[in-house]
């Protein structure tokens, strides 16, 4: 016994001792180049990471601009339960000197998870009066009459909502991987695994695929099983992986270890809303508008299916309309492409919304539209 401690105990035990010093060192060391590098030190620049109370809770919320009397551009991030500040640097940079860019984890996800929560308020309602909350709380801090609202994911749903609640507090609304409703949307995502498993041969992904019954909103867990498949056959991520971001959330400035704890405890927000979810539609409840609507779709997106945006798209009203296409993107383009999502943004949404003797003269460099 004190031979197998002396010499393979001990031995691992120090390893591993090792390898954690240096994971922690390379985090540390990563962290402060990231924050050096991203820094906004203008003079009438933001760079903020506070606590805002919304509707008796306080939540976390990151504001990042190189001049704050640029139009304010809030994002709501997906999941629910999978905030994108942790790595919001990735996508944002150029952004933000057009825009004062507000990232929020929102109530039981991410930072704020650590603040407290009840699964009872885990509901739709209640996050719309969330983001409701903010958007008046930024429109008096910034002394603008509107604000600019960006939705990823369950964050388009969320965002939808919002703007047909109180448009007036909106110059545009831009949807990204726009949902449109759960029950065809899991309904095409499931078609688009299978096929891919059946011309892959994979008996295992086959055989998975064919117990599922969508929109599972009475058995969360063969979501889950779906999800899988999906990701493997490249319907979610394209361009980029798990490890991309794990790595990003694991180096932000923004996130300490607990917090990196509270996020991955979040992503069970969904579990406790998907059957709620499942009872919107907004082809039937949102489709007049009175705001400008963009949205951004990736050509393999099949977490939330481009083909179903489209058709949405085509049959909502706005005073302006536009579907951008990201050709190389799934899922996460504002990630897989950030300078076609950072040109969207700066050269379409902002330059159409907004007078262009406004905007000043420095632009991203444009791309040609595919």
């Amino acid at each position: 016994m004190k031979l197998l401690l002396r010499c393979v105990i001990y031995p691992l035990l120090v390893f591993i001792l090792v390898m954690l010093a240096a994971g922690l060192a390379y985090r540390s060391y990563k962290q402060s180049t990231i924050a050096n590098q991203v820094k906004i030190d203008s003079p009438e620049g933001i760079e903020t990471l506070e606590l805002v109370e919304l509707n008796g809770l306080k939540q976390w919320v990151k504001i990042r601009g190189h001049d704050t009397n640029n139009p304010i551009l809030l994002y709501l991030h997906g999941g629910p339960g999978m905030p994108e500040l942790p790595f919001s640097h990735l996508f944002d940079l150029e952004i933000e000197k057009h825009f004062a860019v507000v990232h929020w984890d929102q109530r039981g996800s991410g930072k704020t998870r650590r603040q407290g929560f009840s699964n009872k308020d885990l509901t739709v309602p209640v996050f719309i009066d969330d983001t409701l909350a903010l958007t008046s709380h930024l429109r008096a801090r910034f002394q603008q009459d509107k604000i600019y609202l960006a939705g990823h994911s369950w964050g388009s749903m969320l965002g939808t909502l919002v703007v047909q609640r109180q448009p007036e507090s909106f110059h545009a609304y831009i949807g990204l991987g726009q949902i449109v409703n759960l029950h065809d949307n899991e309904v095409v995502s499931l078609n688009f695994a299978r096929a891919a498993a059946v011309a892959d041969k994979n008996n295992t992904a086959i055989e998975e695929l064919a117990a599922l019954q969508p929109p599972y909103a009475d058995d969360i867990a063969q979501l889950r099983v779906q999800r899988k498949w999906l990701y493997y056959y490249g319907g979610g991520f394209r361009g980029l992986g798990y490890t991309d971001l794990i790595l990003a959330v694991f180096t932000s400035p923004d996130y300490s270890l607990a917090d990196i704890s509270s996020m991955l405890e979040g992503l069970d927000v969904s579990a406790v809303m998907w059957p709620e979810l499942a009872t919107y539609n907004l082809e039937e409840t949102a489709l007049n508008w009175q705001v400008p609507v963009y949205f951004f779709a990736g050509r393999y997106d099949y977490n939330t299916p481009s083909e179903l945006a489209q058709r949405y798209f085509d049959n909502l009203s706005a005073p302006h309309k536009a579907f951008i296409w990201f050709e190389n993107s799934a899922h996460m383009m504002n990630l897989s492409d950030p300078h076609r999502y950072q040109d969207m943004m700066i050269n379409r949404v902002l330059a159409e919304t907004q007078n262009p003797r406004e905007i000043g003269s420095a632009r991203w460099p444009a791309l040609a539209e595919p």
